[in-house]
């Protein structure tokens, strides 16, 4: 209620019990369903631009509330604790092979990096639907020449310095990765 005591001075009461201020450096935690990203490991994000880096915006796929609702954090605070969650049969994407499901760089280290499984010479680096739309194509010197990614080069494999120096030839390769379905870039086919 207002009211004025004298000439030009008005006196205001304001109740302010309620309000919470927002502080950038309250911190929170969100565990979410993300087109791409580590599984089972939490990592912090400190802004909208991360999260898209690393968790990927939301597509055909799915995952609009649960980045919404972190991006909506993060237009408060700088101090977000994620962790992306995906359902028991979930696996990554092989070239080749039996798929398996590697969460995260640890799981990797620990179980797959001196080659256990069989999976060919790629695997998708994050389980979920994502991985399957890219394609991987690699090729060496000796079938260079009627490649279909042939003009995305300048020429075909050649020799390492390394290896010429030792006696060897032709172990370089060059290798391709294509967003197939578009679902990183929105346009099937992209080059990444």
């Amino acid at each position: 209620m207002a009211f004025q005591l004298s000439p030009g001075v008005l006196v205001t009461e304001k109740d302010l019990t309620n309000v919470v201020p927002a502080v950038s450096s309250s911190a929170g935690g969100y565990v979410g369903q993300y087109a791409w990203g580590p599984v089972n490991e939490i990592r912090t994000v400190s802004s909208e631009n991360q999260l898209v880096r690393e968790y990927g915006k939301p597509n055909a796929l799915g995952g609009e509330v649960d980045f919404y609702s972190a991006a909506n954090f993060l237009g408060y605070g700088n101090n977000l604790q994620l962790v992306r969650a995906e359902g028991p049969t979930s696996v990554n994407a092989v070239s080749s092979g039996t798929a398996v499901r590697i969460d995260n760089e640890d799981v990797y280290n620990a179980s797959y990096a001196a080659g256990e499984a069989a999976v060919g010479p790629f695997a998708a680096k994050y389980p979920g639907v994502a991985g399957n739309s890219l394609k991987v194509s690699l090729v060496d010197h000796s079938s260079y020449s009627g490649w279909e990614y042939e003009n995305q080069f300048d020429s075909a494999p050649a020799t390492s310095n390394y290896v010429a120096s030792v006696g060897g030839e032709d172990d370089e390769l060059h290798i391709i990765v294509i967003d197939e379905d578009g679902v990183f870039t929105g346009i099937a086919g992209t080059v990444l």
